[in-house]
């Protein structure tokens, strides 16, 4: 989201009276303004959406391993131990 952030910042920096240039890999496109803000627009709810469903995705994962933790545990019990180690550089 920052970098989306920043990109808006970007694009609005870059706006003048009449046009702006985007690059497109080596060259330079002249389009209106208002065209560029709805481009960043609508990638900016593309962008959203894609987060939104990315963190939907994350919480789900995370209610699959409690949901296998605790059965995990209820096997095994004290006999294994699914605590993050915190001095591991793994998560």
């Amino acid at each position: 989201m920052e970098n989306l952030k920043d990109a808006t910042t970007d694009l609005e920096m870059i706006l003048d009276d009449d046009c702006c240039k985007i690059k497109v890999g080596e060259v330079f496109m002249e389009c209106s303004n208002e065209e560029a803000e709805e481009y960043v627009e609508a990638k900016k709810k593309e962008m959203e959406g894609e987060v939104k469903e990315l963190l939907e995705e994350r919480a789900s994962l995370a209610a699959d391993m409690e949901k296998l933790k605790a059965l995990l545990y209820a096997k095994f019990g004290k006999q294994i131990n699914l605590e993050v180690d915190p001095e591991s550089n793994e998560e």
